[in-house]
């Protein structure tokens, strides 16, 4: 199963996730965005483009085989930049540094009320 990540910040300053699910035997393919699907296919085992919108410009999200193993490809028709794709786990790295941080918080917090009940 081959399941990709990318996240777009438009000039407005919005954030898209655009993921791709890709089955690895099937060869079914979802791609959503923000957890709302923009389109589902059956059986991709050749090169396929999807182009779709993001807010109001036009992204085109290229499948390639090559020797078997596919390759992903993110592009703003719009802009005809490459986006870069920023994670390949279920959990975004920030997601991680928000939680580590609140971790730490908490901890201070609690040090904090202990010391003054202490006194």
């Amino acid at each position: 199963m081959a399941q990709y990540s990318w996240i777009y910040k438009n000039e407005v300053g919005i954030d898209y996730e655009v993921s791709i699910y890709h089955g690895d035997k099937s060869g079914h393919v979802l791609i959503y965005s923000n957890q709302a699907i923009i389109s589902i296919d059956f059986s991709v085992k050749t090169d396929k483009a999807f182009s779709f919108m993001l807010g109001e410009e036009l992204f085109e999200l290229c499948i390639s085989l090559e020797k078997g193993f596919p390759s992903y490809l993110l592009k703003n028709k719009h802009t005809n930049k490459t986006i870069s794709q920023v994670e390949t786990g279920n959990y975004p790295k920030r997601h991680i540094k928000i939680a580590l941080i609140l971790v730490i918080l908490l901890g201070l917090l609690i040090t904090i009320i202990f010391q003054f009940l202490k006194k």
